[in-house]
């Protein structure tokens, strides 16, 4: 194997090494996400049970208009489903750029396997050429 293919070798190596661990830690990050998600999703579900109690509380005290709650819970789902589009959305976007990402890898992968194919074949040839070449060497210098 010559230096030049030792060389892309390592650096094919060095790549695929470094592009795995950018794929763990956009891996952890998207697990934030989702953690970060479901504490909205229970923050909503908090606030849709608050709103709830706040309704019954409402039928026992009249002071607060049935206008007034509507707004007030209006507001509160308003809040609580911007929260979760955005929660999703972030972690549609970090889906889509993992799954590149490891289309990416994948390629470089198959770039890498098929660099080592033609290395294999090449070593072969190589191999079967010197073995010639001795075999040659030593039916001319047998002694007769």
């Amino acid at each position: 194997m010559s230096e030049n293919e030792r060389f892309e070798l390592a650096s094919l190596e060095k790549e695929l090494t470094t592009l795995l661990a950018d794929f763990e830690e956009e891996r952890r990050k998207r697990e934030e996400v989702l953690r970060e998600n479901q504490r909205l999703q229970e923050k909503l579900d908090t606030l849709q049970a608050q709103t709830d109690a706040l309704m019954e509380q409402s039928q026992e005290e009249p002071p607060l208009s049935k206008e007034m709650l509507a707004d007030v819970l209006l507001e509160a789902k308003k809040t609580a489903d911007h929260m979760v589009q955005k929660a999703e959305y972030e972690a549609d976007q970090i889906i889509s750029s993992k799954q590149a990402e490891l289309k990416e890898i994948h390629q470089s992968a198959r770039d890498y396997a098929e660099t080592i194919h033609m290395l294999q074949q090449t070593s072969e040839k190589m191999l079967t050429k010197w073995a010639e070449q001795v075999e040659k060497i030593l039916q001319e210098t047998s002694p007769q």
